[in-house]
């Protein structure tokens, strides 16, 4: 490896270090930030880097222009920033620019804390972020309207269907978040209870959601997801403990605060979240890429650990479990159970960055 790459990680790796240290520091949020926008925005590389070029290249006006569908604002920012003659890493660096302010805002709407969730973030699930770039677009759009589900007022669920509808024409998996729209009417005394019969009637409709999957999703991706990009089912059952033992660790902390009257409105729903968000595991049995929708939510479950207020030496050992978890989970998903591995998705976060490597910038 180059000695720009070895700088870029390791200083990726003190920024990750100061995050969880200098919780709330307003300089480290606007360096984590830059520095997070750079990692994404300016990357050149990775697994899906020539699906990308290509729809990028091949974007074309609708038939229609009242045309709207999965994807389709994703086309049409395409051929906004073709018409002002971006290349495609350009075009990929000034959208990030609001998506990043996005993603903060929502951040910030969930927790002050943000240092400590962004440093979290840096170790997983960035190395996705970076590879997937429509996913992070629609994940910031999500996250942000997290906060609309704190109230049943219907302004309020008008505004986070909005939200996902946006989402949707960005990455149709973000209509898997439509039924959080429920979340408000749910009771936190029985959450535990909702989502064991919630898991079970997921469980035993599975086949019926298969079945009918085409009248809501493109048939395209529902063979994609259900046919194609499969792994073992032995590899499969660790993403259902992993994302279990997480809500489980959620749940856990929650009942304290409940239990110390330390229960905020936003820890209230990032619990309810967290907890209901098993109902999609019988999706991984099908395909594992369905992890994306708890990735998106684990940004909330950050959220929650990092507004921990207990005694200081309590607090530091939930924080160096969260951590090791975290790592572990980087480990996981690019390392041991990854279908690419350490090469193909770490390396170039920081291999294939124009603004480290200018050599590489073709696109």
């Amino acid at each position: 490896m180059t000695i720009s790459i070895w700088a870029s990680m390791s200083l990726t790796a003190i920024f990750i270090i100061s995050g969880l240290i200098f919780r709330r520091s307003l300089i480290l949020t606007i360096l984590l930030l830059i520095w997070m926008y750079i990692l994404i925005g300016f990357n050149e590389g990775g697994p899906d880097i020539n699906n990308y070029y290509l729809m990028y290249s091949e974007s074309s006006s609708p038939s229609s222009m009242f045309n709207f569908g999965p994807g389709q604002l994703w086309v049409d920012w395409n051929l906004f920033t073709k018409s002002l003659n971006l290349n495609f890493v350009q075009s990929h660096a000034l959208i990030m620019v609001p998506v990043m302010l996005i993603l903060f805002t929502g951040i910030r709407l969930l927790t002050e804390n943000v240092n400590f969730l962004l440093a979290l973030m840096m170790i997983y699930p960035l190395p996705d972020m970076v590879i997937q770039r429509r996913q992070i677009i629609a994940m910031a759009i999500i996250v942000y309207a997290i906060h609309f589900l704190k109230q049943k007022k219907v302004m309020y669920q008008m505004s986070f269907i909005i939200s996902v509808i946006v989402a949707y024409g960005f990455h149709e998996m973000s209509l898997l978040f439509l039924p959080l729209i429920f979340i408000p009417y749910l009771n936190i005394s029985h959450i535990f209870r909702t989502m064991i019969i919630l898991d079970i009637i997921a469980s035993i409709g599975i086949s019926f959601f298969l079945k009918y999957a085409s009248v809501i999703f493109s048939q395209s991706k529902v063979e994609l997801y259900t046919q194609s990009l499969q792994i073992s089912k032995i590899k499969t059952i660790p993403f259902v403990i992993l994302h279990f033992v997480i809500v489980l660790l959620t749940y856990y902390l929650g009942r304290q605060k409940i239990q110390e009257d330390k229960m905020s409105d936003s820890d209230e729903l990032i619990l309810k979240l967290s907890v209901v968000s098993t109902v999609y595991t019988p999706l991984y049995f099908v395909n594992t890429t369905f992890f994306r929708y708890f990735r998106t939510l684990i940004v909330g479950v950050y959220a929650f650990f990092s507004n921990d207020q207990r005694p200081l030496n309590a607090r530091w050992q939930l924080f160096i479990i969260i951590i090791f978890s975290v790592i572990g989970l980087n480990l996981f998903f690019y390392v041991l159970f990854g279908q690419l591995g350490f090469d193909w998705l770490i390396l170039p976060i920081f291999k294939d960055n124009v603004l480290f490597n200018p050599s590489i910038y073709s696109y």
